[in-house]
């Protein structure tokens, strides 16, 4: 049955989950945390974004949600491939963003970067807060994830010179991914980094830890929105 609930209570009701204290790490911990979770960064970090926008899922045949109610149906989160020829983790599935510019909060540069690798964002758009930040160690940054919602499905256009496409996931595949983990070899260092293998290929490292966030959050907000 299509359930309707007001804009504002939803979305007062999700932003109010997203805005409690979370924490890393969960079931996706790495083995090695290179001082990730809970204790300030490394000297000399750099700041970053990334936004993860929730949205209705590509497959929905409504085009627009009625002006005074929301659908709590299926929804989804879009990610990208990085392009191969990047520096910085290529070919790696991730959300977008990237450096924070001189000036910029984390919404602004989240949604910058977000523009710059998948062209315009649906609007209306609104941002439910940030998540906790990780700290990436093979690029040296800390990444403040944003979050942020938006009624309609986005129109993407990846931009090649940064992603070489755009994927989706939605939240119940997510609720049903089992975690996993991937071996990371430099020099003579072993370990083992938390992966989700998805339809889409492997997600990894600080990505997938952010994504058993999402889900701790919406199987909260979902649990006891009902």
């Amino acid at each position: 049955m299509v359930k309707f609930v007001t804009n504002d209570a939803w979305l007062e009701s999700l932003s109010q989950h997203v805005h409690r204290s979370w924490r890393y790490p969960g079931r996706m911990a790495p083995q090695l945390t290179y001082g990730r979770h809970h204790v300030p960064p490394p000297l000399g970090f750099r700041n970053a974004a990334v936004l993860m926008l929730l949205s209705p899922t590509s497959a929905r045949t409504e085009s627009k949600p009625p002006n005074e109610a929301w659908y709590l149906g299926e929804w989804e989160l879009t990610l990208t491939r990085r392009a191969a020829h990047l520096p910085d983790h290529p070919g790696q599935i991730c959300f977008p963003g990237g450096r924070r510019e001189p000036g910029e909060s984390d919404d602004q540069c989240a949604i910058r970067e977000w523009s710059e690798e998948l062209g315009d964002l649906p609007s209306p758009l609104y941002v439910l807060g940030e998540l906790p930040g990780l700290y990436v160690y093979a690029s040296h940054h800390w990444v403040v994830p944003v979050l942020a919602f938006s009624p309609l499905v986005p129109t993407t256009q990846p931009n090649p010179s940064e992603v070489d496409c755009a994927l989706s996931l939605t939240l119940d595949q997510l609720s049903e991914l089992q975690p996993s983990r991937r071996l990371i070899r430099r020099g003579e260092l072993e370990f083992y980094t938390p992966l989700y293998n998805t339809p889409s290929g492997e997600i990894w490292g600080a990505t997938a830890m952010m994504l058993e966030l999402v889900a701790e959050i919406w199987q909260s907000f979902s649990g006891g929105s009902g």
